[in-house]
């Protein structure tokens, strides 16, 4: 039996808040299976994104409906749209509409 660690964790919120952070231009994440909790609790912040890299791990989890479908309905909900994905599907581009906006002014 391995015996388990402590480690020092932070939220989103924390590192947002320790940083100073309102905006993020760019979020990537590849954090193995914790991208699902840590996607809704970004999306209870104030703090805007423009534009989330994400790798989901369905994969990893044994469930007859991938965890992926709801949290990207609820992104979509919240103004991002899909701009981009790996052949997989695996890996998901998100880009907010307030960019899009400003894209199509210029």
């Amino acid at each position: 039996m391995q015996k388990p660690i402590k480690v020092m964790l932070k939220t989103f919120e924390d590192i947002t808040r320790d940083l100073n952070h309102t905006h993020i231009d760019v979020l990537k994440m590849d954090i193995e299976g914790a991208e699902y909790a840590v996607l809704e609790s970004i999306l209870e912040t104030s703090v805007t994104i423009d534009q989330l890299l994400v790798e989901f791990h369905d994969r990893i989890f044994d469930a007859s409906e991938y965890k992926s479908k709801e949290i990207v309905n609820r992104l979509k909900g919240k103004g991002y749209s899909i701009f981009g994905t790996s052949v997989s599907y695996e890996e998901v581009s998100f880009v907010h509409e307030s960019i899009l906006k400003n894209t199509e002014r210029k």
